[in-house]
Parts: structure tokens; C-alpha cells; sequence
């Protein structure tokens, strides 16, 4: 396939043109001018909205007994007295359910509800949009009849019938959509992204996490405008039902504008992303993925109510990374969604060139994906003229590596004297050949004041292997050995531990990552304490606690957006009657290493042990009690390299527990690399020595106001394999003319560990307007570490 280009307005597509089998109804009259729509110049879907007139004509399926048959049918919303809408959220949201709707006559004034919202399968009765969806708190809204659905049998029927979400299972979807395998269905699928439809689609074989050591990783662009689960078949139809639900708290006025407009799909993308519940940025790989679970929780969901195609098996070797808190999701969804005042922006690019580019590639307005040959820096030209917002108001454009080749490099180009042109962009991603084969992504995102737009992705592909990956369209099409891909960064030794309560529980955190790069660590929103880096903390309340708190820590090397570590850990609050310990001395080591461990560090009386020794995969568990090897202390030598898994269980007089840590095992000897600070600001490396303060890696800090402040999060990271020291009297430094705007406000850890890290916060807070610099300055044992920050205020 050769690089494919689309740069211009295309109105309408030759697909989108045949949709139009019938006149659908135009939202803006003739005379209306053209609105910002990258691919369309004026309304051309329904929007039920402005006309509820029923659709005829349309070739639906149904079951009768065993047999499928199509039928005519006539689309129409659900009668005005039959209609369901929101209810305002309780203040307190733990006394009572958070989602409830009740059927009113009335439309209401405050909420759309969902009557116009339109469903449509693509895969005949291979799954559907689920019926309802229910959580913990006793919320259960029900979708299916408020929303209208049938099977778009010959997929002709979108825009006239002006459908908003559809979903196809698998066959020429997945990563052979991404990747540009079947262009005219992923610059259609584009379009019709802005003619507010949204594709959902499971990822299925695309991307599984069957293996302990790697994702299986098939998509070389990451596109923002489709929805894949991570399962099979019918693991995305809940999202669909969840979309559908928060859309219906939007009042009637932004829903209106956002379906005459093109701005659904955009506004529902961008609430899943926002809400999802991690204290990271918006900007950030844990909220822009490949794929999503569409239910995060199955332990949550499984409570509530059966739900058999979540496919977890697909992320089993890395649920802590895909699973999330769906009832906390949902709820923020609702909020966002009720919050939204003014329409979201829409983030819109042009890649003008393309320097060091390979034949295979395209380039649209919300997603391209360049090809980067063995030892080929890539150069970009981009321009992000055409992003807009519907109210007018003015836009701040940001780019964020969302993961990738940390060395890549954005510089804005002086924009024309006298124009809103923001400039063009140009965008340096180097050959880095140490970094395994996969995705660097680069999210443009605009925001009006108000909300973040869901973003435009430029994706550079790392080629490494001698073609792509294959296409998917059957079973063989899946088959990728995976000689390049991306390993897995391993926390080692994690374990269950105990706090009193009023005191603090502090818990440094191990990890190896196969190809030595930096990882960083992160945890579930909700959550109990804090990470600084690699450390994590908590102190315990002293009166009111729960028994015991879980906590979920994600690891990543973010070289490619996938091959995530991740270990949970329960915090006991007060000392546990029983609690299995292993003692262990070396997590990593030489093929093959002997292992020595007791059981001697555990809690308990007349305690009995059984110990168990294996390669993790999905379906490999710890053996029952009985058939463990018996004794407190035992060894065990690992012959071949690869992560491995210890397990002990403990059980006496008071009950039973049991404990599994996870060693790494290496073909050479492990590396012994000298203490050294590495410097990351947004993601991306802070060169030692820079000073063009740059909001790529935000050391520019931006515009702000007088008296206001803004923060910026650099991470301290030691890529040695011995103690990096900082200086004990003042490990961080500022100094220059304008320092006195600038403030350390929180200090890294005088000692950050092998293969560790630490947090810096510096705060920019003028007091007069105008532009201040200052020089930041690391002090270790062995150097100093400068750069330049930046802030400007108004």
C-alpha cells in the first residue's frame, strides 16, 4: 500500500454518498453557513431532533425460531409518553444509586434522555447493544426500547436513519481498520465519525495479553476515532449501552448542537477518556488506548448481573492494566456529561510533509500513520489550522508523546503576523534501535477553556521486523512471531503487608524491565495513598478504618502502549492473625538461578506451609495446599529465562492466606550499570543542559494569570542498578532572573533506588506580568543536572 494522503475537505465521500438512499433531513437550511466539519459542509444525517419523522424502507433482521430472516421495518423513537430521562445525581452518592431514570410525558428541560440516540449491528444478531446497565449502588437504567436499534443489514441505511454508534464483531475490523489495510473503510470510517457515528468494534486476536513476557500486539496506529474492546465478538456492545446512557444527561440544547454538528462521537470519546478513573492528566497512555474493556470490573459487574462476553482471557497476563473501578467510570461520565456547558473542541491536523517516511502509511484529519524504517529519522510538517470550536472561543493546541521514543522532539513555527494561524508544527521521532518494534503516538489535542477535545493521533511505526503485521481477515491472519515486540517490565518480590492505624505504610517498588528501560508506576483512582515514583505511602487513619485496603499498581515502560505489568497488594490495618511472607534474597538473576526462600518473615501459629514454583500464564494457578511442596524454607532452581512465580500458603489454628511474588530469570547476567539521573516532563526526555524551555516537555510552563499558579510533575529517574544520591543540603536548586516566580514545592527523596525514581514539583506563580525564566538544578554525588523552565503571565 502506498502512502495515502487526505488533506482537503471531501464532501461527500463516495460511500457516504451512497448512504443517502433516502433524504434524511438537513439540519441547517440552505442559507446557514458552513460549519468547521473537516469532510462535510453542512448536515447531512439525520438529526431526530429536528425531525422525528418516522424512516421507512429500511432491511432489518429478526429471529424466528432457528432461522433469521429479513424484514422491512419503519424506524420511529419511542412514544413521547414512554420516555425515560435522568434524574439528578444524589449529593451523596454513597446513600442512594447514582444513575436513575424515570418515564415522564413531559420532555424533560434539564436532561436530553436517549429517544433519539440510534443503534445498528453490522453483524446481523452476532451480538447487540445490551439491554441495561447496572452497578453495585443498585442503578439500573435500562437502554434497549428508549433507544432506537435494529440490523442494518446492507450498511446503506446510516445517514438517513441517522444512526449514532454501530458495531461489527471482528472480521475486517480490529487492527486491519487502524492499520490502513482496508484505506477505504478507515478514511470512511473517519467521515462518518464526523457525520456523528461512531464504529465499535472488539479487538479480539488484534491485541491479547495471553503471555506473561509480551502483548501480542498487531496495530501500528492507534486512531482516536473508534471504539475496540479488548475481547471477542460482543465485548464492545456494553460500551455502547454505557455511551448511550451518559449521552442522555446532556442537556437538550448542547445535544442538539453537538448531533447537528458532527460532535457525538467526539463529545461521548472524549467523556470514556476523561472519566476513567487513574490521577493521571488527560494526556496520558493510561486514558488513550488501543482498546478498552467495556466493563472494568468484573468482579463488580459479576454481582449485579451475568455478563459472559467481556472476554477477560484476552487481557488475563494484565488485568491490574485493563481493569478499572466501572461504577466510578460511569459516574464520572455522568458528571462530565451533565457539566458540559459549551461543546468540546475538535483537535484537526494536516501532516504537510513527511521526511524519512517507508512506502506503507496514509494521512487523514484525525489520524495518520507513518512508517519508520530501519535506521530512518522521521521529520513531519503539520498544521493544525483547521482544528476549530463551534462557540468561536479561542483554542490552546498541546501536543503529549502518549508513548513511544522519548527523544522525540515538537517545535512550533512562528505563526503569520496578523493571522490565528497557530503556525505549523514540526515534529522530529528519531531511529532509536534500541527501542523494540511498535508505535510511537503523539496526541494533538485542543481545548477552549472549558473541555479538552477528544484528540488527533499522529502514530510513527517502528518497523523492525521484515513486513507489518498480517491483515486479520481469518484465523491464519493473526500469526505474528513477535520476535520485536515489546517485553513486559516485572514488579518483583510485591507483597501483602500491614500498617498500624495512625501510622504510615511505606512500600519501595521493585521492577525489571527485560530491555532496560525506565519504568513508571502508577494506581487505580479510589484507591488508598500515594506513589512518589517507585515509593509508595499511606498512613492509615487512626479511628474509622476498613479492615484492609487493595491497591493496584500499573508498571510501564511506555515504549509502545502495550506490554503493561501490574500487581495488586492488600494493606492490612492492624496486625493479621495470619499473614504468609516470603523471605527471598535475589529477584533477579542468571539461568539457571536457585531460588532459597522461607517462610520464616509470616504471621501466624502452628502454622503448616506448601510452596509452589511455575511460569505464569492465564491458566496456570498455584497448585492446591495439598499437592504443594511441604516445609518452611525450600529452594528451587529455575533453568531457563523468563519471569517466574513463588507461591507460598500458609494455614493454622487462626485460618488460612497465601502469597505470590514474581522473580525474573535472565539469559545473561543481569546488568550492573552505575547510578545515573535521567530527567522526564510530560513523558519525554528533559535534555541535561537545555535551555529552550519547551510545553512538549513541559518545561515551558505556559500562560497564566497574576497570583495564579501552575505545577509541573518532572520525574527523578535512576536508570543505574546502585543508589542514586542527591545532594543532602540542597538536592534542587533555582536560580536566574526570574526565580522568584518558580518554587520547589515538592522535593524528590534524597536516595532514589536501583533502577528507581522520584517526583519533582516546581510551581510557576508570578506576581507581575511578563516572562520568567529560571535554571533548575539537580545535585547528585557525582554532577548537576540543569535545565531552564519557563513561565509566562498575563
Amino acid at each position: 500500500m502506498r502512502s495515502t494522503s487526505i488533506l482537503v475537505r471531501a464532501v461527500p465521500c463516495a460511500l457516504v454518498a451512497a448512504l443517502l438512499f433516502s433524504s434524511g433531513g438537513a439540519a441547517l437550511g440552505e442559507d446557514e453557513p458552513a460549519f468547521p466539519n473537516p469532510y462535510f459542509e453542512k448536515t447531512e444525517w439525520k438529526v431526530w431532533r429536528d425531525d422525528d419523522k418516522p424512516v421507512e424502507g429500511i432491511t432489518s433482521l429478526v429471529r424466528e425460531g432457528k432461522e433469521k430472516k429479513q424484514v422491512p421495518i419503519t424506524l420511529a423513537p419511542i412514544a413521547k409518553d414512554k420516555r425515560t430521562y435522568p434524574v439528578e445525581p444524589p449529593q451523596k452518592p454513597d446513600d442512594d444509586p447514582y444513575l436513575v431514570f424515570k418515564a415522564s410525558a413531559t420532555p424533560s428541560k434539564k436532561f436530553a434522555g436517549m429517544w433519539d440516540d440510534v443503534y445498528a449491528s453490522w453483524s446481523g444478531l452476532h451480538g447487540y447493544v445490551r439491554t441495561r446497565w447496572r452497578a453495585p449502588d443498585k442503578s439500573n437504567v435500562t437502554v434497549r426500547g428508549q433507544i432506537m436499534d435494529f440490523v442494518d443489514v446492507r450498511q446503506n441505511a446510516m445517514m438517513a436513519a441517522g444512526v449514532n454508534f454501530v458495531h461489527q464483531s471482528t472480521t475486517s475490523m480490529g487492527h486491519g481498520i487502524t492499520n490502513g489495510l482496508y484505506f477505504k473503510r478507515t478514511m470512511n470510517f473517519e467521515q462518518l465519525y464526523f457525520a456523528d457515528l461512531l464504529v465499535t468494534s472488539p479487538a479480539h486476536a488484534s491485541i491479547t495479553d495471553h503471555r506473561a513476557d509480551f502483548t501480542q500486539d498487531l496495530y501500528t496506529a492507534h486512531v482516536s476515532t473508534l471504539f475496540n474492546s479488548c475481547g471477542s465478538s460482543n465485548s464492545e456492545t456494553m460500551a455502547i449501552t454505557k455511551m448511550a446512557i451518559v449521552g442522555a444527561y446532556f442537556s437538550p440544547s448542547m445535544k442538539l448542537l453537538l448531533k447537528r454538528n458532527g460532535l457525538y462521537p467526539a463529545a461521548l470519546l472524549y467523556i470514556w477518556k476523561a472519566a476513567l478513573p487513574y490521577a493521571v492528566p488527560y494526556g496520558h497512555e493510561l486514558r488513550h488506548r488501543i482498546c478498552y474493556k467495556a466493563v472494568g470490573d468484573r468482579v463488580a459487574y459479576s454481582k449485579v448481573e451475568k455478563y459472559n462476553a467481556t472476554s477477560l482471557d484476552r487481557g488475563e497476563m494484565s488485568l491490574p492494566y485493563h481493569q478499572y473501578d466501572d461504577q466510578a467510570h460511569m459516574r464520572a461520565m455522568v458528571d462530565i456529561a451533565r457539566s458540559m456547558d459549551v461543546a468540546l473542541p475538535e483537535a484537526v491536523f494536516s501532516v504537510i510533509r513527511a521526511e524519512g517516511e517507508g512506502d506503507e502509511g496514509y494521512k487523514l484529519r484525525k489520524a495518520a500513520m507513518i512508517v519508520q524504517e530501519k535506521g530512518k529519522d522521521i521529520t513531519l510538517t503539520v498544521s493544525t489550522e483547521s482544528s476549530y470550536d463551534l462557540q468561536g472561543l479561542p483554542l490552546n493546541l498541546r501536543w503529549r508523546l502518549l508513548y513511544g521514543n522519548k527523544e522525540t522532539t515538537i517545535k512550533q513555527e512562528p505563526p503569520e503576523e496578523g493571522t490565528d494561524d497557530p503556525g505549523e508544527w514540526t515534529i522530529h521521532v528519531p531511529w532509536d534501535d534500541a527501542l523494540p518494534e511498535g508505535r510511537t503516538a503523539i496526541a494533538l489535542i485542543a481545548n477552549n477553556g472549558r473541555f479538552d477535545s477528544n484528540p488527533a493521533i499522529i502514530t510513527v511505526y517502528r518497523k523492525k521486523s521484515e513486513a507489518l503485521p498480517p491483515s486479520g481477515m481469518g484465523p491464519g491472519d493473526y500469526k505474528w512471531p513477535g520476535t520485536h515486540n515489546n517485553r513486559r517490565p516485572v514488579i518483583l518480590g510485591l507483597q501483602d503487608g500491614w500498617v498500624k492505624p495512625g501510622s504510615e505504610f511505606e512500600l519501595p517498588i521493585q521492577a525489571f524491565d527485560p530491555e532496560g528501560f525506565p519504568v513508571t508506576y502508577y494506581k487505580r483512582g479510589g484507591e488508598v495513598g500515594a506513589l512518589d515514583g517507585s515509593t509508595f505511602t499511606w498512613r492509615s487513619p487512626r479511628r474509622g478504618a476498613r479492615p484492609e485496603e487493595r491497591v493496584t499498581l500499573i508498571a510501564s515502560d511506555a515504549c509502545g502502549g502495550s506490554s503493561y505489568g501490574g500487581e495488586a497488594f492488600t494493606i492490612h490495618v492492624g496486625k493479621p492473625a495470619v499473614l504468609a511472607q516470603i523471605g527471598i534474597k535475589h529477584l533477579v538473576g542468571k539461568a539457571p538461578m536457585t531460588v532459597k526462600v522461607s517462610a520464616k518473615p509470616s504471621l501466624g501459629k502452628k502454622l503448616k506451609y506448601g510452596w509452589d514454583f511455575y511460569q505464569p500464564s492465564y491458566k496456570r494457578k498455584p497448585l492446591a495446599f495439598e499437592k504443594m511442596e511441604h516445609g518452611r524454607e525450600a529452594s528451587h532452581t529455575f533453568k531457563k529465562p523468563g519471569i517466574y512465580e513463588v507461591a507460598l500458603a500458609v494455614e493454622g489454628a487462626a485460618g488460612k492466606d497465601a502469597e505470590t511474588i514474581r522473580v525474573y530469570v535472565t539469559k545473561g547476567a543481569p546488568p550492573k550499570r552505575k547510578a545515573a539521573l535521567r530527567v522526564e516532563g510530560g513523558g519525554v526526555l528533559v535534555r541535561e543542559g537545555d535551555t529552550s524551555p519547551d510545553a512538549f516537555d513541559d518545561t515551558d510552563f505556559g500562560v497564566g494569570q497574576t497570583g495564579a499558579e501552575i505545577v509541573r510533575t518532572f520525574h527523578l529517574i535512576n536508570t543505574g542498578d546502585a543508589d542514586l544520591r542527591l545532594d543532602r543540603k540542597a538536592p534542587v536548586t533555582l536560580s536566574g532572573d526570574g526565580a522568584s516566580a518558580f518554587r520547589v514545592v515538592g522535593k524528590p527523596r534524597r536516595t532514589i533506588e536501583p533502577r528507581g525514581s522520584s517526583l519533582l514539583r516546581v510551581r510557576f506563580k508570578p506576581k507581575e506580568a511578563g516572562v520568567a525564566e529560571a535554571s533548575v538544578e539537580i545535585k547528585t554525588s557525582s554532577k548537576t543536572y540543569r535545565f531552564t523552565v519557563r513561565g509566562t503571565a498575563r
